[in-house]
C-alpha cells in the first residue's frame, strides 16, 4: 500500500470513536464504457436511510491503491433514479402451495410480482429467478416487461427450500450488471435444503454490491437471517403476514429506489496499457458521522495495440570442455506483432569463474542488427538494435563462451532476464540456460580407465549435415541404453535408441529432414552414465 495512503488511514483512525456500525458506501455502478474516462454511481446510507448534505468533495478515489483525482461529479439528497437491474428471487416451495402444505400464497405472489413489474421504467432491466430444493434461471436479463410477467405466470410449486443456495446463485447472476443492482428476495419460511449457510450467501450479495430487499411470507420465518442480509447490503426487510400484504410491500420498495440519494463520481484512469487486467477500486465518503468506504473492480479493455508480448529462452542443456568454445542460441519464442519491438536490452549473469562470454552474434531474426554487450559484475549487459521490427519467432542471436580450465566437472546457469523491450506495457519473460564444463582431471581419469570399460557418444559424420548424419557410440558394457535428440530449447525432437545394447561400437542414423536450421544435442543415458554430444543441422 502506497506511503501516502497510510496518511489518509491514519487520519481516519482520528475521527470520532462514535460512528456508526450501521453507516455504510455503495457502489452502485462502474461505468467504463468511455475508458479511461470512468463514471461511478454511489450513494452512503446510515441504517436504512440514505446520509444527506454529502459533497463530492467528501469522496476519495483510489484505483490500485493509488489516489485519482475526481475530475467530476454531483451529490443529490433526492432524485428521480437512473435504470436499474432488477433480479426477482421467488420461493416456489410446496408450502407456497395448497393444501395440505400451504394456502395457495404462490397465487397472490405472482399477481403482486406481476404488479410490481408493470411500475418499473422501460430502461429498467429485470431477471427472474426461482427456487425450491433447486435455483431455476426462469428469465434472463431483459427489459421486455410483458416477457418477465409470463415467465412469473409459468412458475409452480416444486417441494424443497434452498434459499441460500438460491440467494448465492442471485448474486453472481447479478454481479456485473452495469445499472444499479437491485435483488428481492421473497421466501416464506425456514431453509431446509441449501448446502451453503446463510453467512456465505449474505457475504456473497455483499460482495456482488447489490441492493438486497428480503421479504418474510408467513408466520415461520428465518427473520434473524434476512434482516441481516437486507440490512447489510443498504436494503430492508419486510414482513408479510399474509400474501396480501406483498402488493403494499412492493410499491414501497419502488418508492426507496426512486428517493435515494446519490452522488456521481467521475475520474480518468491514468492505465494506458490495455491488456484485460482486473483493478481494483476503492471508494470513501468522509461524513460527519464517521467513514464509510467500499469497494469494486472492473477489467481493462483488452486491446493489443497499447501492449506487447516478448519471450526469450535457451537451451536447457550444454557441454563444453574445459579450456574450449561454446556457441547458446537465444530464441525469440513470443513476439507481438501488433506493438513489434526493433531494440532488446537484456542481462546475461552466469558464474564468471567458469565461463567468459567472447562475442554475441546476430542470427536469423537479426542480420543487419548491430550487437554489443558490456561486462558487468554478474555477467554482460546485450544490447540487440536494428531498423526493421521482428515480428516472427525464431533465432535472436548466439552467445559464444570460452570455458576455463577446470580440474573437475562444473556446471553454471546462464541467466537471460526478460528483455526490455518497451517503455511500459511489455509481458517479457525468459528461460534459462545450463552449462556443464567438462573437467580436465576428470577427463584424464576416465581415459587412463580405458574408454572401453564406459558407455560414450563417439561422434557423428558428417557435422555439420544438411540432412542426415551417422551417430556413433560405444556401450562399455551389456546395458539398456537411451539415445535422443534435443534441440536447443531442450525439447526432445527424436527418439533413437531405446534398447538392451552388447558391449561394442554402434551406429544409427538420425534423419533431421524435417526440422529446422540450429544446434541440437543427442544425449546417451545408461542406468549409471550419461554423455552429450553437440552437432549442428544447416540447410
Amino acid at each position: 500500500m502506497p506511503r501516502f495512503r497510510y496518511a489518509i488511514l491514519a487520519l481516519l483512525l482520528l475521527l470520532p470513536a462514535h460512528a456508526d456500525a450501521q453507516l455504510q458506501l455503495f457502489i452502485d455502478s462502474l461505468d467504463i464504457s468511455a475508458f479511461p474516462d470512468i463514471r461511478m454511481l454511489v450513494r452512503v446510507t446510515e441504517g436504512n436511510s440514505a446520509v444527506r448534505g454529502l459533497k463530492v468533495a467528501d469522496f476519495t478515489v483510489f484505483e490500485d491503491g493509488f489516489v485519482q483525482p475526481i475530475t467530476a461529479g454531483y451529490c443529490r439528497d433526492t432524485l428521480s433514479r437512473g435504470p436499474v437491474s432488477v433480479l426477482l428471487l421467488m420461493d416456489v416451495s410446496r408450502s407456497m402451495g395448497g393444501w395440505p402444505w400451504g394456502n395457495d400464497a404462490i397465487i397472490d405472489a405472482k399477481r403482486a410480482a406481476k404488479s410490481f413489474v408493470d411500475r418499473l421504467s422501460d430502461d429498467d432491466e429485470i431477471a427472474l429467478v426461482s427456487f425450491s430444493a433447486e435455483t431455476y434461471y426462469n428469465q434472463p436479463w431483459t427489459n421486455n416487461r410483458t416477457l418477465v410477467k409470463q415467465k412469473i405466470d409459468q412458475l409452480d410449486v416444486i417441494s424443497g427450500t434452498a434459499l441460500w443456495d438460491a440467494v448465492m446463485t442471485s448474486a453472481n447472476l447479478i454481479r456485473y450488471r452495469m445499472k444499479k443492482k437491485v435483488m428481492i428476495v421473497l421466501a416464506d419460511g425456514q431453509d431446509g435444503s441449501s448446502e451453503n449457510p446463510a453467512s456465505l450467501a449474505i457475504s456473497y450479495a455483499i460482495d456482488a454490491g447489490c441492493v438486497v430487499y428480503t421479504i418474510g411470507l408467513g408466520d415461520d420465518v428465518d427473520e434473524q437471517n434476512m434482516t441481516t442480509l437486507a440490512s447489510q447490503t443498504g436494503g430492508r426487510y419486510y414482513h408479510a403476514p399474509n400474501a396480501t400484504d406483498l402488493d403494499q410491500i412492493y410499491a414501497e420498495i419502488i418508492q426507496q429506489l426512486e428517493t435515494t440519494g446519490i452522488c456521481e463520481l467521475n475520474y480518468r484512469s491514468p492505465i494506458d496499457c490495455w491488456n484485460g487486467d482486473k483493478v481494483s477500486v476503492e471508494v470513501e465518503a468522509m461524513t460527519p458521522r464517521g467513514v464509510a468506504m467500499s469497494a469494486t473492480s472492473y477489467n481493462l479493455p483488452y486491446d493489443t495495440t497499447t501492449f506487447s508480448y516478448v519471450n526469450v529462452a535457451m537451451g536447457r542443456e550444454f557441454v563444453v570442455e574445459a579450456g574450449e568454445e561454446i556457441t547458446v542460441p537465444v530464441e525469440l519464442t513470443r513476439v507481438s506483432a501488433q506493438r513489434a519491438p526493433s531494440r532488446f536490452d537484456f542481462s546475461v549473469d552466469y558464474d564468471q569463474t567458469l565461463l567468459q562470454l567472447i562475442d554475441v552474434r546476430t542470427a536469423e531474426l537479426t542480420p543487419l542488427f548491430t550487437i554489443s554487450h558490456t561486462p558487468t559484475l554478474r555477467g554482460s549487459d546485450v544490447t540487440i538494435i536494428g531498423g526493421k521490427t521482428i515480428t516472427t519467432p525464431g533465432q535472436l542471436c548466439e552467445l559464444t563462451f570460452r570455458a576455463a580450465n577446470s580440474f573437475e566437472s562444473r556446471k553454471t546457469e546462464i541467466a537471460v532476464s526478460p528483455p526490455d523491450v518497451q517503455q511500459f506495457c511489455t509481458v517479457a519473460t525468459s528461460n534459462d540456460g545450463l552449462v556443464t564444463v567438462s573437467g580436465t582431471c576428470e577427463r584424464a581419469i576416465h581415459q587412463s580407465a580405458g574408454k572401453l570399460s564406459r558407455s560414450y557418444i563417439v561422434g557423428n559424420s558428417p557435422n555439420p549435415f544438411t540432412g542426415v548424419t551417422t551417430i556413433t557410440y560405444h556401450m562399455g558394457s551389456e546395458l539398456p541404453v537411451r539415445l535422443s535428440v534435443r534441440n536447443a530449447l531442450g525439447a526432445e525432437v527424436a527418439e533413437l535408441v531405446n534398447a538392451v545394447r552388447s558391449t561394442s561400437t554402434h551406429s544409427v542414423q538420425f534423419d533431421a529432414s524435417g526440422l529446422s536450421s540450429g544446434i541440437y544435442m543427442v544425449k546417451l543415458e545408461t542406468e549409471t552414465e550419461s554423455d552429450v554430444l553437440r552437432i549442428t543441422l544447416t540447410k
